[in-house]
């Protein structure tokens, strides 16, 4: 994620919106609220049911709130909410959704199993 973040700045962009492959239900609003949010915080979040995010937002760079995070853990907002306290960056947060991690997931999800039967 920090080299996505700097790959981006360093090509001229102002904020920048990071967003998990495994969230079902993020939408383009959810992007475009975290691009708004990013004019009155540091950092937006869109925190994942399983104590992690499937959306991270800045409006530069900040290493800082991802070293040293217990990754792929329940642990994951919480210990980057505490980051970006510690380093007094602002945070936003849009609503709580659930991401696919496990097959236990999926099963909350249905639609995304379900065989097209229109051909």
């Amino acid at each position: 994620m920090e080299n996505a973040f700097e790959f981006e700045f360093k090509k001229g962009a102002e904020r920048v919106v990071l967003i998990g492959a495994d969230c079902p239900e993020i939408t383009l609003g959810h992007i475009e609220r975290a691009f708004g949010m990013l004019k009155l915080h540091d950092v937006v979040i869109g925190p994942a049911t399983d104590g992690g995010y499937y959306l991270i937002a800045v409006n530069e760079r900040h290493p800082e709130i991802l070293k040293e995070v217990p990754w792929s853990t329940e642990h994951v907002l919480e210990i980057t909410k505490e980051l970006a306290e510690e380093n007094h960056l602002s945070v936003g947060y849009l609503e709580k959704l659930s991401d696919v991690d496990t097959a236990q997931d999926l099963e909350k999800h249905p639609w995304l199993l379900a065989e097209k039967t229109d051909k």
